[in-house]
């Protein structure tokens, strides 16, 4: 069953231990995402293929229910939290899309992809608030859940727009009588792509949009033991791909086919706001063909680049890594 209702809130904590309902309270609601965005998708499979017994009439027969998964995406709006060390309310999320925290005391924090964090699972409610009612509701609830984040902008002067998706298991649909408070929102107003310096491969262009497509593949952890049948959710893949729309330039400034022929790699990075409120880097990259594009479905790109490890790049960040997303000082 999907939904998309106006009186929609999603609420996530980080688990202690994979696949582990946390239970969720006021102090978890601090992440607000953008209200039309929000869907919701459970799911039991059914086995339908044997659900015709040999009984001489046309009639089918029961279809037996089995594992049970459910499907969560929104959008938030990216905000500076209003302290360069403080984290972003959102981190929970981007630690649960397979990237590790880390805060450097007094500078900044960065997130960066690194395999210990593949299994970095978190509990996930959905609450569907009763029109007419402030109190009385319905909760879906998903654990060990694991996602994908697209950090993204459609244009100059634009919000900058962070997109997840995740997956996990369900641990209960039932009604609630007291709805959960909102708690504290970052401060600050939502990030724009204004006053923000970029660099493509190692060169200044001018472009109108972009996003960083982590490219996670979130595969289940069976577990027959398991109501579900599922233990958590798991990163088993990342094909991160930074894409963007630059404005034409000469192929003395930036050679994009040659670049192609020559397998060139090189650094690329967006700065958004004078305060680096929020810093993209790819350390490693690679542009992509016109076919590769096209397989991937990233056609409608100008620019798509295969984001590789960073490896002796760039010192500040780790080895493993294939991007990096930093507030304050970069390191």
């Amino acid at each position: 069953m999907s939904f998309q209702d106006k009186y929609t809130q999603v609420i996530g904590a980080l688990e202690s231990v994979p696949g582990t309902a946390e239970t969720i309270d006021t102090t978890d609601f601090d992440v607000a995402p953008i209200q039309e965005s929000i869907e919701n998708d459970n799911e039991v499979e059914f086995d339908d293929e044997n659900a015709k017994e040999a009984t001489g009439f046309h009639y089918e027969t029961k279809s037996v229910s089995g594992v049970q998964m459910g499907t969560v995406s929104f959008n938030c709006y990216w905000r500076y939290s209003g302290t360069a060390n403080l984290p972003v309310k959102q981190s929970k999320f981007l630690q649960a899309c397979g990237t590790t925290e880390v805060i450097n005391t007094s500078i900044g924090v960065d997130w960066e992809p690194k395999e210990v964090a593949d299994i970095t699972t978190m509990t996930i409610e959905i609450h569907r608030r009763e029109r007419g009612s402030i109190t009385q509701h319905i909760v879906d609830k998903l654990a060990g859940c694991m996602g994908n984040c697209i950090i993204s902008c459609e244009g100059v002067g634009k919000p900058i727009i962070a997109q997840y998706t995740f997956s996990g298991k369900v641990v209960s649909n039932a009604d609630a009588a007291s709805a959960i408070a909102l708690n504290t929102l970052d401060s600050g107003n939502p990030e724009k792509f204004i006053l923000s310096p970029n660099t493509i491969l190692g060169t200044s262009l001018l472009i109108s949009s972009w996003q960083l497509d982590f490219g996670n593949v979130v595969e289940p952890k069976l577990d027959g033991s398991e109501a579900s049948g599922f233990d958590s959710f798991q990163i088993s893949e990342k094909h991160p791909r930074f894409s963007c729309d630059p404005y034409m330039d000469r192929v003395a400034t930036f050679d994009a086919y040659g670049k192609q022929v020559a397998m060139t790699t090189g650094q690329s990075f967006i700065t958004i706001g004078a305060d680096d409120h929020l810093a993209i880097h790819i350390p490693n990259g690679q542009i992509l063909t016109k076919s590769n594009a096209v397989r991937e479905g990233l056609s409608n790109w100008d620019i798509n680049i295969k984001c590789l490890n960073n490896g002796v790049v760039d010192s500040d960040i780790d080895a493993q890594s294939t991007f990096q997303i930093a507030q304050g000082t970069h390191a």
